[in-house]
């Protein structure tokens, strides 16, 4: 059994402060969130959701829990199937009530939730690895990062990124899946108005603004966690999203 718990070094440190450092020059309230700091707002909450529901919306969900299992094949096939109950292929998702399920690859799965959800996230998979000495879990929330793109012209803005590919369609992607020009970053695919960016602290700032740029022609808005908590209830999006 191994249990690892990533914190972020000097590198991860300044791309923190360099991350909260875009999100205030954008205006941003943040605000102590569990040990880290938040965006609550932009100035106006209002009017980030009216730029989810019109054009497209940038937010930082990196106060999200982020763990990793790593295991053999086999071993993962046997843990997925007793946590969800299905088989999951590589680039797989599957969102249960509280948590995102991700399988990278066909060693890796990579679960997501909010903070308060955390705690028992972790018991369920620290179980898998009391069953299984080759299941080895890594607490990856200090080491990454996560941003959200989401709102009704999101699609478009993936389409510039790279996210679905040369031809621009989703339908030919994985819902798990990275871009061949950014390795680091995974980009989780929940809707046509809704994905996640999952990168190395480090790279957070960077991809911010390469975001944020390819956002422009379609009034990209940096929102909050208010806009994003009233957006998913009016969308029904998934909690993790």
């Amino acid at each position: 059994m191994s249990v690892s718990d990533s914190r972020p070094g000097t590198r991860a440190d300044r791309a923190l402060d360099e991350l909260d450092g875009l999100q205030a020059d954008a205006g941003a309230v943040l605000a102590p969130y569990r040990g880290g700091t938040v965006a609550i707002s932009y100035g106006s909450a209002a009017g980030e959701l009216a730029a989810c529901l019109n054009a497209v919306g940038i937010a930082s969900r990196s106060e999200l829990t982020k763990l990793e299992l790593s295991a053999p094949g086999d071993s993962l096939d046997r843990v997925l199937d007793g946590l969800l109950g299905i088989a999951l292929r590589a680039g797989g998702m599957h969102l249960s009530r509280a948590v995102g399920w991700y399988r990278v690859g066909d060693r890796r799965l990579i679960a997501l939730c909010e903070p308060d959800h955390g705690e028992r996230l972790r018991g369920r998979l620290e179980f898998w690895m009391l069953r299984d000495p080759a299941v080895k879990l890594h607490d990856r929330t200090d080491e990454w990062a996560a941003i959200a793109v989401i709102g009704r012209r999101a699609g478009l803005v993936l389409g510039e990124l790279g996210v679905y590919g040369p031809g621009r369609d989703p339908r030919t992607v994985s819902p798990a899946g990275r871009t061949a020009d950014d390795p680091q970053t995974w980009w989780l695919l929940h809707a046509d108005d809704a994905a996640l960016a999952i990168t190395p602290r480090q790279s957070a700032p960077a991809l911010w603004r390469r975001v944020t740029r390819a956002g422009r022609p379609w009034q990209i808005c940096a929102v909050g966690r208010q806009a994003l908590t009233r957006y998913r209830m009016l969308t029904r999006l998934h909690p993790g999203r």
